[in-house]
């Protein structure tokens, strides 16, 4: 999609050439504009697994299975970047190892 969206854009006198058993790419808006990427394929499970409403640990667990290098900080930083992730929602809760508490 991206490869033909591309050449759509800027045609070339070789023409359209595709190979393969295709693209996944992800489509956002930017400044009214549409914005395209082709992320590697452990990104984009990461991506589709919360785009489908998954967790962190499913969304990376998904992602380790493509890589095992993956890196789950610079993905979620590059989707908080480009205005992907908009809101982040607590599920279960989380003890802090380093409050105090009081009996």
């Amino acid at each position: 999609m991206l490869t033909i969206f591309r050449y759509a854009m800027e045609p070339s006198p070789e023409g359209l050439k595709l190979s393969g058993p295709g693209e996944q790419v992800v489509l956002w808006r930017e400044d009214g504009d549409v914005a395209m990427a082709t992320p590697d394929a452990a990104s984009f499970a990461c991506i589709e697994a919360l785009a489908r409403g998954g967790t962190f640990d499913a969304a990376h667990a998904a992602a380790l299975a493509q890589d095992p290098s993956f890196d789950l900080a610079a993905c979620t930083a590059n989707l908080i970047a480009n205005g992907l992730v908009v809101t982040l929602t607590e599920i279960g809760s989380y003890a802090d190892p380093h409050k105090e508490t009081t009996p």
